[in-house]
């Protein structure tokens, strides 16, 4: 910009005057997180200063613990319930917002299993069972670390194979209930 001022003795003009035009900083999160309830997750987002430095960060977790932050990138927090994520950066032109969704999945219950030890003889069949978890798919292991993706376990005949600690665990999509032996 140059300033030109006029009168009866001439025109004068300034020296240049160069502005600069910055906008507001940009963020944008990563991706919506779907984990299991009491999992630690790892929050960070991408900013972009559009001229100036961003000078502060906020971070708004109401479901998590802790449930705010001011760092950058804010490692690690923990989601007990589903809720929102909000990152707010500012700089000298102002402030930008973004937002997520956090989907805090519920683990199952331990599968109960009947008390042991179970005592049976060689070649006779063997049936082991997991109280029914509505929704859950169920993963045993035997002694020799073989899994059976079902609630229930049928052996027709047991032999040396089948002694020892049996473990199920169930599952409710992307979590895991405790074992059960």
């Amino acid at each position: 910009v140059t300033l030109q001022a006029t009168n009866e003795c001439g025109t004068e003009s300034s020296a240049p005057y160069v502005f600069t035009v910055a906008d507001s900083p940009t963020v944008q999160l990563n991706p919506a997180l779907s984990l299991c309830e009491g999992d630690p997750a790892t929050l960070s987002a991408s900013y972009v200063e559009c001229g100036t430095p961003i000078t502060s960060y906020s971070w708004d977790m109401p479901t998590a613990t802790p449930a705010s932050s001011n760092l950058q990138n804010f490692v690690p927090v923990t989601f007990n319930t589903s809720g929102n994520v909000t990152i707010t950066v500012t700089s000298l032109c102002g402030p930008a917002s973004d937002s997520n969704p956090v989907i805090a999945n519920p683990d199952p219950p331990a599968s109960t299993v009947p008390p042991g030890p179970i005592d049976i003889c060689q070649g006779q069949p063997l049936t082991l069972g997991a109280t029914h978890v509505p929704g859950a798919t169920f993963v045993w292991t035997s002694p020799l670390g073989v899994t059976y993706a079902t609630d229930t376990v049928v052996i027709p005949a047991v032999g040396p194979a089948e002694d020892g600690l049996w473990t199920v665990v169930a599952s409710l999509g992307v979590c895991d209930g405790p074992p059960a032996t």
